[in-house]
């Protein structure tokens, strides 16, 4: 019965063993004289919880999913973003250069000086996966909706090397309208 009610998305597949509990709980209940009526046809199950129009496969979007977990991690820790006026001179006298502290956790990325925040692919890999979600999952449809930049002649394409601080690393650099940081987008309250 699990079988017949997995559907063709991650949501439906596992769902199905839940939805297969419900109509067998149903055809007991029938069975044993509890339900007045007769069992609900395999049919509707499978009409109300793996078909292509029904509300909940429509929302299945785990990309767009594991993206707003991704936003809201950059909108709480924003501070943790380097950026290239982190280390400009002072404006002293003396000529020194303002000392530089790294966040407590380490940095988890940079705005880059178009504005795209590029995140360390570890980083984005663990808060995922902390929500349930791979990045491995939603990646290659995060760089075919352009949600991540592609670079030719990068393996993978959408692991960009970036500097942090003196430091390059490989960064996955999110689209401007994907994850925002100047405030420009949206600007809800």
């Amino acid at each position: 019965m699990t079988e017949s009610l997995r559907g063709n998305t991650d949501m439906t597949g596992r769902r199905a063993p839940f939805a297969a509990v419900l109509a067998l709980t149903d055809q007991l209940g029938v069975e044993w004289g509890i339900l007045p009526c007769g069992p609900v046809p395999i049919e509707v199950w499978v009409s109300l919880f793996c078909s292509e129009t029904s509300g909940a496969v429509a929302a299945d979007d785990r990309p767009r999913m594991a993206l707003d977990i991704v936003r809201g991690y950059v909108a709480a820790r924003h501070d943790q973003l380097w950026r290239q006026e982190t280390v400009s001179p002072s404006s002293s006298s003396y000529g020194w250069e303002r000392e530089v502290r790294s966040p407590y956790g380490g940095w988890i990325g940079r705005v880059t000086h178009r504005g795209e925040v590029a995140l360390i692919p570890e980083v984005v890999a663990k808060v995922l996966a902390e929500h349930g979600y791979s990045l491995d999952a939603v990646v290659a449809s995060w760089a075919a909706e352009g949600v991540v930049m592609t670079r030719e002649g990068e393996r993978p394409p959408h692991s960009i090397p970036q500097r942090i601080g003196p430091t390059r690393t490989r960064c996955l650099v999110f689209a401007r309208d994907a994850v925002d940081v100047t405030g420009r987008v949206g600007d809800e309250d």
